[in-house]
């Protein structure tokens, strides 16, 4: 009997450890991710490149609006997602060549002369902004 209960001891402890190891490996590599946004410039020239670096998870997404624009009524300008579909998480990128621009908002695709913001969601809705950035072209 002694001898049945060390073993069942052992099976228990055998199998307690690789749980945590397993446990332990599974969550190796994986880093949490610090979502953040800036624009390099708060005024832009008329016709010059609009660089936005975002950081964050891949659910993430970027979108520019005029400054009086409520999101949750109006199509993005441009939009591009943080870390898929080829998008590197906290990499810089130039909204005119890199994002997506919205068939119903091509008339500020040339970015024309106002203000502006550009706003870090963390899903795919408009729902969760976890940060803005404003700018103006002259």
């Amino acid at each position: 009997m002694k001898r049945l209960a060390k073993r069942a001891v052992s099976c228990l402890l055998i199998a307690l450890l690789s749980f945590a190891a397993i446990i332990s490996f599974s969550a190796c590599g994986k880093t949490e991710k610090t979502s953040d946004l800036t624009v390099s410039k708060s005024t832009y020239m008329s016709g010059e490149e609009i660089v936005v670096t975002a950081s964050g998870d891949d659910d993430d997404w970027v979108g520019v609006y005029r400054v009086n624009d409520e999101p949750a009524n109006i199509d993005p300008i441009a939009k591009y997602p943080v870390y898929s579909g080829g998008f590197i998480s906290g990499q810089s990128y130039i909204i005119q060549r890199s994002a997506t621009f919205s068939d119903s908002r091509q008339l500020f695709k040339s970015f024309p002369a106002v203000k502006y913001k550009v706003i870090l969601f963390g899903t795919e809705g408009m729902g969760n902004i976890i940060k803005t950035q404003y700018f103006s072209v002259d």
